[in-house]
């Protein structure tokens, strides 16, 4: 099974498995030629990730874990945990001073192409790092080290993103678990799928912050003026201690939430 993870990560590079790692694209179309590539890369994880499941593997493309049947409300808490970590970690640093919010001037039409972007984000990484990636590693090796070598390569894979630092290393280190931790009890992705669409798209065109490095058009813009290590600086929110700090206490409560609900349904 290694040698097949061996063999996919120059297709995760090549397919773009990190569709917001195009920061130097400049201009009034910048959004629509993210998504547009966004759509693109998605497609090519969907070639790479079915010849290797249907193939190689030679298993039905359900072991994925994209059955939602039963998984609606788990879609949703994903989901709102996704809002819920992102907005208070944002208004915590205005209530210190740190980040100061005011009306940005986004069009329905950017906000609706945000929205777009990062579902297709979600949904290429999430199919790729968890469903593919977290899922081969697993059954060779136990859950936990499967968990915390898929959440380096996942970490490693945005090393390349403009602004990246130790800091948003480690940050993206803790999301591959936070989004990996559930997945490695019920084997399906839509908690993962949700907590991340709604992890960028309101960290990114709602509240203003950059998004892994790349800004986007935002209904708030902020002006920072605290310590970069409590920030973020240029990298966003993910490069935030005050972001490590919430999601090490979501990783600890979704991994005590999973296992009791899971072990209970069996």
């Amino acid at each position: 099974m290694f040698a097949e993870v061996i063999i996919t990560l120059p297709l995760m590079l090549a397919t773009g498995m990190d569709g917001e790692n195009i920061g130097n694209i400049t201009g009034p179309n910048r959004t629509n030629i993210l998504l547009l590539t966004s759509i693109l890369q998605f497609i090519a994880t969907l070639l790479v990730v079915f010849t290797f499941v249907r193939f190689i593997e030679k298993k039905p493309l359900s072991i994925l874990g994209l059955s939602l049947k039963g998984k609606t409300v788990h879609l949703i808490i994903g989901m709102l945990l996704g809002i819920g970590l992102i907005s208070f970690g944002t208004l915590m640093l205005m209530a210190f001073g740190m980040v100061t919010l005011n009306l940005g001037n986004p069009t329905i039409i950017s906000l609706f192409t945000s929205l777009v972007l990062f579902a297709i984000v979600a949904f290429n990484e999430e199919i790729m790092a968890r469903g593919y990636l977290l899922r081969v590693i697993m059954e060779s090796s136990g859950k936990y080290w499967a968990l915390a070598i898929s959440s380096l390569i996942f970490a490693l894979l945005h090393a390349m993103n403009p602004n990246f630092s130790w800091i948003a290393m480690a940050n993206l280190f803790l999301a591959g678990v936070l989004l990996g931790v559930y997945y490695i009890h019920y084997k399906n992705l839509w908690f993962s799928i949700g907590m991340h669409f709604t992890w960028n798209f309101v960290q990114g065109p709602i509240w203003g912050s950059n998004v892994s490095g790349t800004s986007s058009e935002a209904v708030f813009t902020q002006q920072l003026s605290g310590n970069e290590l409590l920030t973020g600086g240029a990298f966003g929110f993910e490069a935030s201690l005050v972001c490590s700090l919430l999601m090490i206490i979501a990783i600890f409560g979704v991994e005590l939430w999973a296992r009791r609900a899971s072990s209970s349904t069996l």
